[in-house]
Order: structure tokens, then sequence, then C-alpha cells
């Protein structure tokens, strides 16, 4: 048990009420160590995931619901304005969120740790938070990949942004100091573009695109080297479990999209008109469905949602790196705003 993973460890930690957070102190002289250390006493054990969610071309108005169960009272969430400020989401892993608000920022909500990154290098970015927001932000903002590396020897993280090239593929990395691009390109048979408006999938540390045509581009951001181009021919499907629909009506319903699956929750929204829609959680344990909340006024647009699993998770060698900017830096208070919608203290 003293070679569990951290984040393994405090998935399971950060579930636990008081009662049994107490009992579990007194099983372990590694548990009783770990509970005991103030980057984990200083943090509520009620802290659950959350859905982060807004406007994908860049947004001005952030939410973020509790991702509750079937069996738990829906909650109304908190939101944030940030005014005439658009912020995008890139990618939520291992508790860090990598956004952009005037600047690229990778950021821990829980322990409210923040770092500046400098983002001129890159090819890509630039293209994505400039210029028509309605355009560039809605189709370009897949293209980039967030993964976190949580081997207790480096604890980094990465940034990979994929380029099209007509049938070739190449990748553009950065660890969060400098930007280049990969010697690994993957070359494909057809012509066939990434499917717009659909994120890569962190999956057995490799990042998954998926393309128009049904096939998969795979990159292994840290060795560079296990990627390939994955046709339908190649992957084997079985069923898993039959899910009842949400109870809709038919003559109300203008759409319903899954935004969220972790193998214990099934999060999807249903729209009911270009105002209203409802957003509707599946608790796998007891098969049974339950709402997280409404989504009226909000839900007009293509929207962005993100699951962020709370963690104490830091990189190493970066404790000390805080950005130290001037009180006055608008893009921190944003910054800060976001990050207390993570509420520990509730």
């Amino acid at each position: 048990m003293n070679g569990l993973p951290l984040h393994l460890l405090e998935e399971i930690l950060f579930k636990m009420d008081p009662k049994s957070l107490a009992m579990m102190r007194c099983t372990n002289r590694y548990f009783q160590s770990y509970i005991s250390d103030s980057k984990f006493e200083k943090y509520s054990v009620w802290t659950r995931p959350s859905l982060f969610h807004l406007a994908s071309y860049g947004a001005t108005y952030i939410f973020c619901l509790p991702l509750v169960s079937s069996r738990d009272s829906m909650s109304t969430g908190n939101e944030v304005n940030m005014l005439r400020e658009p912020c995008y989401i890139f990618g939520s892993c291992s508790g860090l969120l990598l956004l952009y608000i005037g600047g690229l920022f990778v950021v821990n909500p829980l322990t409210k740790w923040f770092r500046l990154l400098d983002h001129s290098a890159s090819k890509l970015l630039s293209i994505i938070v400039g210029g028509d927001r309605n355009v560039a932000g809605t189709e370009r903002s897949m293209c980039v990949g967030f993964t976190v590396n949580r081997n207790l020897t480096t604890n980094r993280f990465k940034i990979v942004c994929i380029l099209e090239m007509e049938t070739v593929y190449g990748f553009e990395i950065s660890d969060g100091y400098s930007w280049r691009l990969s010697e690994t390109t993957i070359t494909t048979s057809s012509t066939s573009n990434l499917m717009v408006q659909m994120k890569p999938v962190y999956l057995v540390d490799s990042l998954h695109w998926l393309r128009n045509d049904g096939s998969i581009i795979a990159f292994d951001p840290d060795t560079e080297r296990n990627f390939g181009l994955h046709t339908r021919r190649e992957f084997k499907w079985k069923l898993a479990r039959r899910i009842k629909n949400v109870s809709m009506k038919e003559s109300e319903l203008v759409c319903w999209n899954i935004v969220v699956y972790d193998g214990k929750h099934l999060v999807l929204t249903e729209r009911k008109d270009r105002l209203k829609g409802v957003v509707h959680v599946y608790d796998m344990e007891v098969n049974s469905w339950g709402v997280l909340g409404s989504t009226t006024l909000w839900s007009s647009g293509v929207r962005d949602f993100y699951k962020f699993t709370p963690s104490l998770f830091f990189v190493k060698g970066d404790e000390q790196r805080k950005v130290i900017v001037a009180s006055n830096d608008q893009r921190v208070s944003y910054l800060t705003a976001i990050m207390g919608l993570i509420d520990t203290a509730k």
C-alpha cells in the first residue's frame, strides 16, 4: 500500500467523510503521514469533481457545477463574469487546467497554484486566441492537447498542438518553457480533416484526435514514438451496458449531447430550445439519472465541458515558481475568480 500512486491515493482520500478519514489515519503510517501533511489538511475532504463549462469560441462567462451523483441534491453551481476578457480552457488533466486569459496559464484551482507560460513561439495558439473569435476559436481549439505525467520522478505537464497539412500531421510541443516541432509526423493515405469541436482524449498515456472519416490520430507526448493512424477496422467493440435514455418529450427536444464519461458518471446536455436546457448525470453505481442543473440563458452557442478532478498535484522544481504579477494585472484577478469556483469551504 505504501507504493500506491499519489493520484490514486488522493482520489480515495477526497471521497472520504471525516470519520472514515480519521480511521484511515490509524491503519497505516504512510497514510497517517500523508493525511497529517499540512498540504492535505488545509483542503476540505468534501471537495468533489466538478464540471467547468464555457462557450468554445472564447467566453466571458465561466460556469462550474459540482459533479454530484444522482443521490445528491442538485446544485446551482458558481459562475464568473469575465466582462470583456474572453477565456479559453484547452484542457483538464490530473487536477490542472490549461487556460488562456490574455495569456497562457497552467492552474491548480484547488491549491491556487498557477504559472504564466510564454506562448509567443507557438505557431498555432496565436491563431486560436486571435482574430475572429467565432471562427478561429471554435474550429481550432480541438487542436490543443494537454497532458500531465504523474510519474514521481518527473511530475511534468506537456502541451501538444496538432498541425494539419493535407495528408500529413505534425506536432508542436511545449513543456512550459519552450516550443518546438516534433520530428514525428504522421502521413495518411486519404484526406480527412480533424472533427471540429471534438477535443482530443488523453488515454493510456497518449493523445487521440478523431477525424471526420472515423479514423483516429494517436500520439504519445512523452516518447514521441508510439504514434499512428488507427482505422475503424482496427477496433473491436463490445457492448458493456445498456442505459435507458433520460425521459424526454420528443416534441420539445432540440438535441442532446454526451459531454463527459469517466466510468462512474455519464453526463449529457439536453436542449429544449435556443435558450433552455438541462444537464443530466447518470450514476453508473446505482443505475439512475439525476439533474446537475439548468442551462437556461447560456445554452445558445457551442459549449465546451471539462471535468475537473481535485488534486494536490505540483510540478517538481516549480513549487516556488508561482508567478508574481503586479497587483493591478486584471488577468490575475480573473484567474483568481476562476480558481475560486472550486470552493473548498463548502
